[in-house]
């Protein structure tokens, strides 16, 4: 996977790069507003905002076959990696495992605490425990809007 940068394959991608995480925050994860969620980043994104890591994996006709949303947050000077979305629209043990060593890398680099993951799919949860040492944290209750909720 390559990290999506402001500059011209960024702005290659964008249309294709904000349906992919809009449909992302729909579908899985009601809890960000996906207008406001998605443009956020992207803004961050075009402003070069080096604390979010956009990955993309890209084919010859620059379609995004997969894509991880990583925020490198600060809470009372302390550092965490928040990946916010990942999504491969084909398994892959291999792409599983070079996105858990950017994040280890990642984590090194800015000396953070910890590494942080929404998953909104308990298997997929499970295989993160079991294969990258990560473990079940909290449960996420929403109640929102109604009208969100027919939204998804």
């Amino acid at each position: 996977m390559i990290r999506i940068h402001n500059d011209n394959l960024g702005r290659i991608l964008h249309f294709t790069l904000f349906q992919r995480l809009h449909t992302f925050c729909v579908k899985h994860t009601p809890e960000f507003p996906a207008d406001i969620a998605v443009n956020g980043w992207l803004n961050r994104l075009y402003s070069g905002d080096t604390t979010l890591h956009i990955l993309a994996e890209v084919d010859e006709q620059y379609n995004i076959t997969e894509h991880a949303l990583l925020d490198v947050q600060t809470f009372f000077n302390q550092k965490i990696i928040y990946c916010h979305q990942a999504q491969h629209d084909k398994p892959s043990i291999s792409h599983a495992v070079e996105l858990m060593e950017y994040i280890d890398k990642l984590k090194a680099h800015e000396g953070a605490v910890a590494s942080v993951f929404s998953i909104a799919d308990s298997k997929h949860a499970n295989a993160f425990k079991k294969r990258h040492g990560y473990k079940i944290l909290r449960t996420v209750l929403i109640k929102g809007n109604e009208e969100e909720a027919n939204d998804g």
